[in-house]
């Protein structure tokens, strides 16, 4: 009970560092500056939550095995990222073009990924016999780590929303919640030996595969579930547990979920002739509504759009999708005339060629709608 008490002084810590960081901090100074704090606050809860529990001894057995698989896993994850740079292209990597360069990036993500980790170590150890501490700890860290994120990203509509999501939001829970997993059953070197890799790859590396930003970490959100489907067959043993003998038949339901994803990352990456994007208005009730998702087709030649057509275009920043009412074709451009079908007028606005990106093919209801909840609740938020 004392221990758990001056765990959850520690979680009181993060909060109210979060709320004077949110608050003051970010207002106050540049976001360098701010990280450099950032830095010192977790180097500091680290040091005092070392005096306050003290560092646990680790009795895992079978931390050799996991080492192993965390280890295979972050190899067989950077293969096959580099793989698929053999096809779409590497590029050179920006972080390591000088030392001072590298040092004022990948030196405080080290060392606030290090102090984190040590904490959450003490923690989940002090853990054994009641998990909620534990789980508490995970939550806020989470939470923290999204809205520190969600302070610098640029959400202007649900297609950002949606790269936010996938990019950080996503990696960030599951990369926390395995390294629950590996702290509160392994050691700390084994949440290390996956932390500081899965952390500092994009900065250590000369050339990375030029996937883009999405499929990049779509890529990387994969070894997250396979560091932990190799490594609870261990716990399992460890604890002597039968291994179930429907393990197999639950790996059959996850293996289309798994496609499932995998096909949605491809359509929203845009690497695919098709790509997928939610709607955030009801301008073109009743083909589709707001919060579904379309899948327009990517074109190469714009005079095969015709009157009738529902286009994507560019517009301030913003992906819109309307129907053509006319076509304007000059010397130098085509010129659409668009309005959205739910619209009493038509847009005040004409849509080069250029800013046309596609046409749209396909409607998949309600997809789409918890990216637009999403990016109109951060905004409500960011005032």
């Amino acid at each position: 009970m004392k221990n758990t008490n001056k765990i959850y002084a520690l979680v009181s810590l993060i909060v109210g560092f979060s709320i004077l960081k949110f608050l003051v901090l970010d207002n106050k100074y540049t976001v360098t500056i701010s990280s450099y704090i950032l830095t010192i606050f977790w180097i500091l809860l680290c040091f005092l939550s070392l005096i306050m529990l003290k560092y646990p001894k680790d009795s895992s057995l079978y931390k050799k095995n996991a080492d192993k698989m965390v280890i295979i896993s972050l190899m067989v994850t950077i293969l096959v990222a580099y793989l698929l740079g053999f096809f779409v292209g590497f590029t050179k990597n920006g972080y390591i073009t000088s030392a001072s360069v590298f040092f004022r990036y990948a030196i405080p993500v080290l060392l606030i990924k290090t102090s984190r980790e040590v904490i959450r170590y003490i923690v989940a150890k002090n853990s054994t016999y009641k998990r909620k501490p534990l789980i508490i700890f995970t939550l806020i860290v989470i939470v923290f780590e999204i809205l520190c994120a969600a302070k610098t990203a640029v959400l202007i509509d649900t297609e950002y929303v949606f790269y936010f999501i996938s990019m950080t939001v996503l990696p960030c829970i599951a990369e926390n919640l395995l390294c629950s997993f590996l702290a509160y059953n392994f050691g700390l070197e084994t949440l290390l030996l996956y932390v500081i890799p899965y952390s500092l790859h994009t900065y250590v590396l000369p050339y990375i595969p030029d996937l883009g930003n999405f499929i990049n970490s779509v890529v990387f959100l994969m070894l997250p579930f396979m560091i932990y489907i190799l490594t609870v067959r261990i716990v399992r043993y460890q604890n002597k547990e039968k291994i179930s003998l429907n393990q197999n038949t639950r790996n059959l339901f996850a293996l289309p979920i798994i496609v499932f994803l995998s096909v949605l990352a491809l359509l929203v990456s845009g690497l695919l002739r098709y790509r997928l994007i939610a709607i955030a208005s009801d301008s073109m009730n009743p083909v589709f509504y707001r919060g579904d998702g379309i899948i327009y087709k990517n074109i190469k030649y714009v005079d095969k759009i015709e009157v009738g057509d529902i286009i994507a275009f560019q517009n301030s920043g913003r992906i819109i999708t309307h129907r053509v009412l006319g076509i304007v074709e000059t010397p130098e451009k085509i010129i659409y005339k668009t309005k959205g079908d739910n619209n009493n007028v038509k847009d005040d606005y004409d849509v080069n060629d250029k800013d046309v990106i596609g046409v749209v093919e396909y409607v998949i209801k309600y997809i789409g709608y918890p990216t637009v909840w999403f990016s109109e609740n951060i905004k409500r938020i960011k005032g």
